[in-house]
């Protein structure tokens, strides 16, 4: 092969993967694996039940709300959920074989000005190591992991509310 024919051969390699990758085309397979530490602080004066609204927040902005209602709750606590940066360490830039550690915190709180006398807060943390092998974008392979640890923030403090 020419020089000319390499150039060509590596130039066309080169707009199939950007191409491919610019439209988001995954070819892949994921291994998620996550640990998580937790607690959380419930106080009210009347030890009766309450209804929660929950919005989860990060970067600034609502990413997800959720209600738990309870029968004979009268009032509603307000709880604020603030999930911070996402932490990456590992080889998750590499093409084709990603395998990376991402760390997470969140913490939560009600209202301070709660007029019902019933408090809610508390913290999470954990770590989700990923391998993700195949053709994925760096973005993609972020919002696989990102993903599983905002779920999993979310089944622990709706869980522990009910």
């Amino acid at each position: 092969m020419s020089k000319t024919n390499v150039k060509i051969v590596g130039l066309l390699l080169l707009v199939f993967l950007i191409v491919l990758l610019a439209i988001n085309f995954n070819f892949y397979k994921s291994e998620i694996a996550s640990s998580q530490t937790a607690s959380i602080g419930i106080s009210t004066i009347d030890n009766q039940a309450k209804n929660y609204h929950i919005e989860f927040e990060y970067a600034g902005e609502r990413i997800h709300s959720h209600n738990i209602i309870h029968a004979n709750a009268q009032e509603t606590t307000n709880i604020v959920v603030e999930i911070e940066d996402f932490v990456y360490e590992g080889l998750y830039f590499i093409p084709l074989y990603r395998k990376f550690t991402m760390n997470y915190q969140a913490s939560f709180t009600s209202d301070e000005k709660d007029e019902i006398n019933s408090s809610v807060e508390g913290d999470i943390e954990g770590s989700i190591d990923a391998m993700i092998v195949g053709l994925v974008s760096t973005t993609k392979a972020k919002n696989i992991v990102e993903h599983s640890a905002i779920e999993s923030i979310k089944k622990y403090l709706i869980e522990s509310l009910l």
